[in-house]
């Protein structure tokens, strides 16, 4: 501590006469001071570094670098701009094609609100633990007690559980996104939790669409059904020979009752051949979502359209 005091005290008279000293000294003494003081500042800056470096490492997990961890945030959320960008360009080309096609209405066309909308509802992907939990009757039960749940399901231990159910107004056959990409749709409902049903089991089927690119920009291609393998990939069945496929080319869903109106991405092409008989492809999918990639996901449902609701009480409050 004397040390230190003495430090602090000869520091201050160096100051003092620093100030005190004239303006041509005091160049000659600040530039010496400031010489003799360099190896020092930098020892300290260098070890004030460290030290910051060594705290911000104790306070993150072991092997994660906060600058990939930004980048590929980054990289996520470019990646679902260029899908939405895709999607949306392959839709103005086709209504551009179809009105060059049909022509337009000679009359004027009043735009209407359509009877529901869709809404998108926040579910958690339950933990293996959690899903322990439910699947020993463990919550079931202490719901059933307070009279909160009633949920009957019998849940595999492979089974994709969220926990949203009846409860949020979802019923079986609603679809599950990460984002803009596909999860899979409700297989089971209950009142607290659900089962997801994802696009690589093997019983999944949905309908999809090609959008390839070309020199006039993204563009629809082919439909097919959509096939889960019971593995990590899927398949795109019943497209033509005929039609032009190539490894890279996007897959999106292509029934817009199950995603709202808006093409929903499924996965990329990986492997395309023809099949043994040369009459049909034979595509493998690489979906956009890995299970286990996300612990959150929402799910499409719909609701009356208030602002219908809205018009056709007005006359009763009228009367």
């Amino acid at each position: 501590m004397k040390t230190e005091l003495r430090i602090v005290v000869l520091l201050s008279l160096v100051a003092v006469g620093l100030l005190a000293a004239p303006k041509r000294w005091g160049q000659t003494l600040k530039q010496s001071t400031y010489d003799a003081l360099e190896p020092g500042l930098q020892v300290s800056h260098s070890t004030r570094d460290t030290v910051s470096q060594w705290i911000e490492n104790w306070q993150r997990p072991a092997g994660v670098d906060p600058r990939v961890e930004q980048l590929a945030t980054e990289v996520r959320h470019w990646q679902e701009q260029s899908r939405r960008w895709q999607a949306e360009a392959a839709q103005l080309q086709e209504q551009l094609t179809l009105t060059q096609t049909q022509g337009v209405a000679p009359w004027p066309v009043a735009s209407s609100e359509p009877l529901f909308v869709p809404e998108m509802i926040s579910a958690n992907v339950l933990s293996r633990e959690s899903g322990s939990l439910w699947k020993s009757a463990t919550l079931i039960d202490l719901g059933r007690s307070h009279g909160l749940i009633g949920d009957e399901l019998v849940l595999a231990d492979e089974s994709t559980v969220i926990d949203q159910g009846t409860d949020a107004g979802l019923s079986v056959g609603r679809s599950v996104f990460a984002g803009r990409c596909v999860v899979g749709r409700l297989l089971e409902v209950g009142s607290s939790v659900s089962v997801v049903q994802l696009v690589t089991d093997e019983k999944y089927r949905g309908l999809a669409r090609i959008v390839r690119r070309t020199t006039d920009g993204f563009v629809y291609g082919a439909e097919g059904i959509l096939a889960g393998t019971g593995g990590e990939t899927c398949i795109l069945e019943h497209v033509p020979a005929t039609e032009p496929v190539s490894v890279g080319d996007e897959i999106f869903s292509a029934n817009p009752d199950e995603t709202g109106g808006h093409p929903m991405y499924y996965g990329t092409i990986v492997e395309a051949e023809l099949s043994a008989d040369r009459q049909t492809w034979a595509i493998q999918i690489q979906p956009g979502f890995s299970p286990g990639s996300a612990s959150q996901v929402t799910v499409l449902r719909e609701k009356p359209n208030p602002l219908r609701t809205a018009s056709a009480e007005q006359p009763k409050a009228n009367r």
